[in-house]
């Protein structure tokens, strides 16, 4: 029994394609596994285009800055925002203008990313109700603007409402790569084949749920709205019913001389503007979502010149090359914000058998206990932004304080994120009945050695 446990753990890192750290060269150092000779131990990278995360930040309110403040007693977006409607009004089609700016990006608008099709009609709010909306602090608000008369391009602000690096951040960047390669802006991987956009992502679902409002990142006037399209990953119904309407509930803004900015995949129900209407920089459009086709809740933010998706960190388009500095089009507040690239831990948690994606997702881990007649406990960790050459390391300590289960992972390639997983499953004994804790620590390199980037633990009885 032990020889064929040793035999399909091996198989199943082989297939799963990890990478592990050992000196000799890329294999799983088995010594480093106390009690292997008695389990069969669980262990692997799932890879993914889009994950979600574990942190239970508020609901991010509202920054009046001075000039700004949101009128008192506003509706219209405000109220949107607090409470997505779901009205049952006709859609209106957008102009034939609007219609070919949004048919020239739907293609391409997600890798593997979708949302279904029901057939209902969106929620669109009125103008009169829009033009209450409220504005908000976003970084690089007070310096966004629209492109100039003399050519100039638009200065853009932080699109999203949240705390980079603690509730969202920057997962995917246009392809500057030609032909089917892929590469962002500094010829790292963190894109994928002939992606237009910056996707700014939330950890998960369970975020998604808060309401993170979506705003203008330059002034302009709406060209095209589209609401009404529901909020789920596409795999649970196929690409196909959405492929045309790949960025899901949408909302364009017209900047001039032939810019462009585009705001995919919002929540159902929440846009909170109409097509025709002035807006602000910072000016509430709608909440981030799951709609058209993508996987995971995110902001497809996309800049187009004369129909030519624009890369914002470089101002170069689409597939013309990575490495080159360029000109961004990112107002210097908004920089930090979306700077690239940003590592983050999205779930961390115990269970008796292994979870798929879905499930980590959602976070259907057992934290009110693990039976010990079940006889496995596994640790798994969501980990979004990885960079070739990071290292994580894992640890489970058991009851007595001992080791139960430990791995090191040297990163082979840049990940828009994975999950790993660490445990021990078909033990020949339940485990010793107890308080388990799992650590976790993410390292990069540094020229002085590896820096400690972030560590977190979690917990669980097994009972």
């Amino acid at each position: 029994m032990r020889t064929v446990a040793v035999i399909l753990f091996s198989l199943f890192v082989a297939g799963a394609g990890t990478a592990t750290h050992l000196a000799g060269g890329g294999k799983m150092d088995l010594s480093m596994i106390p009690g292997l000779e008695g389990v069969a131990l669980e262990f692997g990278w799932i890879e993914e285009r889009g994950p979600d995360g574990p942190i239970a930040p508020p609901t991010p309110e509202r920054t009046a800055e001075a000039s700004d403040a949101a009128p008192a007693g506003a509706t219209g977006a405000q109220a949107s925002l607090a409470a997505p409607s779901q009205s049952a009004s006709q859609e209106t089609p957008p102009t034939l203008d609007a219609q070919s700016a949004l048919n020239a990006l739907e293609p391409a608008a997600g890798p593997t990313q979708t949302a279904q099709a029901d057939g209902t009609s969106p929620g669109q709010t009125s103008t009169a109700a829009a033009e209450d909306a409220a504005l908000f602090g976003v970084p690089g608000r007070a310096e966004a603007r629209g492109a100039g008369p003399d050519g100039a391009p638009p200065v853009f602000a932080m699109p999203v409402v949240c705390r980079p690096g603690v509730d969202c951040m920057v997962q995917s960047f246009v392809d500057m790569a030609a032909g089917e390669a892929y590469r962002d802006y500094t010829c790292g991987a963190l894109s994928y084949n002939e992606h237009k956009g910056t996707d700014i992502r939330l950890p998960s679902y369970v975020e998604m749920e808060r309401g993170y409002p979506v705003v203008a990142a330059a002034p302009g006037v709406v060209v095209a709205v589209r609401d009404g399209l529901p909020d789920a990953n596409f795999n649970l119904f196929g690409r196909a019913a959405v492929n045309d309407r790949g960025l899901g509930n949408v909302v364009a803004i017209d900047h001039g001389q032939g810019w462009r900015s585009f705001y995919g995949h919002m929540r159902r129900g929440s846009v909170a503007v109409a097509e025709g209407q002035q807006v602000q920089a910072g000016q509430a459009l709608g909440q981030i979502g799951l709609s058209g086709l993508t996987e995971f809740p995110h902001l497809h933010f996309q800049v187009m010149k004369d129909d030519r998706p624009i890369d914002p960190y470089t101002g170069m388009g689409l597939e013309s090359g990575c490495g080159v500095e360029g000109t961004s089009l990112w107002a210097a507040g908004a920089r930090e914000a979306v700077k690239h690239p940003r590592t983050m831990l999205l779930r961390l948690g115990f269970s008796d058998q292994v979870l798929n994606k879905p499930a980590v997702e959602y976070m259907l881990f057992k934290s009110d206990g693990v039976p010990a007649s079940n006889r496995a406990l596994i640790l798994h960790a969501h980990l979004t932004g990885l960079l070739e050459g990071d290292r994580i390391e894992v640890r489970i300590f058991g009851p007595d304080g001992e080791i139960f289960a430990q791995a090191g992972v040297d990163v082979d390639q840049a990940a828009q994120s994975r999950i790993l997983r660490v445990g021990k499953k078909e033990l020949d004994a339940p485990p010793a009945p107890g308080l388990y804790r799992g650590e976790l620590r993410y390292l990069r390199a540094g020229e002085a050695g590896p820096v400690e980037l972030f560590q977190a633990s979690e917990t669980v009885a097994v009972e």
